[in-house]
């Protein structure tokens, strides 16, 4: 990350829009009044085009526990609606009989 004042930025960013700078022959604060509509709108599609091709990881926490599968939801204690989470072996031997590698006992 690169900082401009408070601001931090991504350091390709930083470098593509310090070039850009460089070539107009401007200071950042003349490069930031002057960025036309038109540049914002550019590097906004840009950087969509970007997030296109390599989407971030996503950031949610699993709502079960290690070694835990959540198939569905439940009615919880209260009757609010709450995962249900079973063991991973339990989902194995669940897909197992559906795929019919498993007999009925």
């Amino acid at each position: 990350m690169a900082e401009y004042g408070t601001i931090k930025i991504p350091r390709e960013e930083y470098n593509k829009h310090n070039e850009r700078r460089q070539k107009r022959g401007m200071t950042w604060s003349q490069y930031i009044e002057d960025s036309s509509p038109d540049d914002r709108h550019d590097d906004l599609l840009d950087r969509l085009d970007e997030l296109l091709d390599n989407p971030p990881e996503p950031h949610y926490k699993s709502a079960c526990w290690d070694g835990y599968t959540m198939v569905g939801m439940t009615e919880g204690k209260n009757g609010e609606m709450v995962p249900n989470c079973i063991p991973d072996e339990e989902v194995e031997e669940a897909l197992e009989y559906i795929n019919g590698e498993i007999e009925d006992e």
